[in-house]
């Protein structure tokens, strides 16, 4: 179970400055401080060029603690007892906190429901192994504390650290998937009321797949479901997974690979990600053989197809984030069919 370890209750509030959601501590170096961390976050998932150095200069101009004056002195409306350096707030009364000085972050989920998840996963201990540490957990306040771990996100330009985060992360991902395991049928959509889909399974060579596995069982386990580049934190030779609680679901063994490789077609064509990354299956063999099983293959990019559909319609950019994701699930079949045959 979980260590329950009280952070500091002596702490008060650091005076803040504010517009919306959005609250700094009022002192140049935490303004100097956030506006560093908040440049590597955004810097990472900038897979364009031209716009990471047009942000990037943008942020060392942002760096100038006299920008801080500009935002008003502001009451924060959270039940914190952490001298907060930065404060953001979402909706749903959701909110996160981060106390830099002290080491430690304060989340505030939006629901029973969520919390009740985030704390279920958290306490897996191949969950706590690539995840920051848990300091507390509050039920009633739906809050828990977790150590701040320095770090930037991936980076979604630089290909070679995306495949040496994914290649350090896999046997540990596997043993995330073999903690809840079952068979069953796979959660397929009705293909009829969705023309998006049929879409994407045409290009991408999916539709017999479709037709042979729908109503089939299939073996499913834990996977992130929301494993993108700035859930996942590297720092020397550290990495930690964030974000666990709102996506995680039982899924195919590949769905979580697949995630993490799209989110890198937005700096480079598909069929290069696919490439490099699954030019040779021993990596993903070595530790976890039967995630190229046929059937498996299939299932992976059958879920993951469906997925992402669903978030592009959610998101409102249809038609060339469906084209990019039919021309990824093309590369991706070829390859994953070729590496399934090898292995068996």
């Amino acid at each position: 179970m979980e260590q329950l370890i009280p952070p500091p209750s002596s702490m008060t509030q650091n005076p803040m400055r504010g517009a919306g959601g959005f609250w700094v501590a009022d002192s140049s170096t935490a303004w100097m401080q956030v506006v560093d961390n908040l440049a590597e976050n955004v810097l990472a998932a900038e897979g364009r060029r031209f716009l990471r150095r047009l942000k990037a200069g943008a942020f060392r101009v942002l760096r100038y603690p006299g920008w801080l004056r500009l935002l008003p002195k502001k009451g924060v409306s959270v039940p914190l007892d952490v001298p907060a350096d930065l404060i953001i707030k979402g909706k749903n009364d959701k909110w996160i906190a981060f106390d830099l000085q002290g080491g430690q972050v304060v989340r505030k989920l939006s629901s029973r429901e969520l919390f009740q998840r985030e704390m279920w996963i958290r306490t897996i201990p191949e969950v706590a192994a690539i995840s920051p540490p848990i300091m507390k957990w509050d039920p009633d306040g739906l809050m828990y504390w977790e150590v701040y771990q320095p770090g930037r996100p991936v980076a979604l330009h630089d290909l070679d650290e995306g495949m040496e985060v994914l290649y350090s992360l896999w046997p540990q991902l596997a043993a995330v998937y073999k903690v809840k395991t079952s068979c069953a049928p796979l959660d397929l959509p009705n293909l009829e009321q969705g023309s998006s889909l049929q879409y994407v399974l045409r290009e991408g060579g999916l539709e017999d797949a479709w037709r042979r596995l729908e109503g089939q069982a299939a073996r499913q386990g834990l996977v992130h479901g929301d494993l993108k580049h700035l859930n996942i934190l590297v720092h020397n030779d550290k990495i930690w997974v964030i974000d666990w609680g709102e996506q995680f679901f039982q899924g195919p063994p590949l769905f979580d690979l697949l995630y993490f490789l799209y989110w890198h077609t937005r700096s480079f064509p598909p069929e290069m990600v696919i490439h490099r990354a699954l030019a040779s299956p021993g990596w993903i063999s070595d530790s976890f053989p039967e995630a190229l099983e046929p059937v498996a293959v299939e299932a992976s990019l059958l879920i993951f197809a469906s997925e992402m559909v669903e978030r592009i319609e959610e998101e409102g950019s249809r038609k060339g984030a469906l084209k990019q994701l039919a021309r990824f699930l093309k590369a991706a079949r070829g390859r994953l069919k070729e590496n399934a045959e090898d292995i068996l």
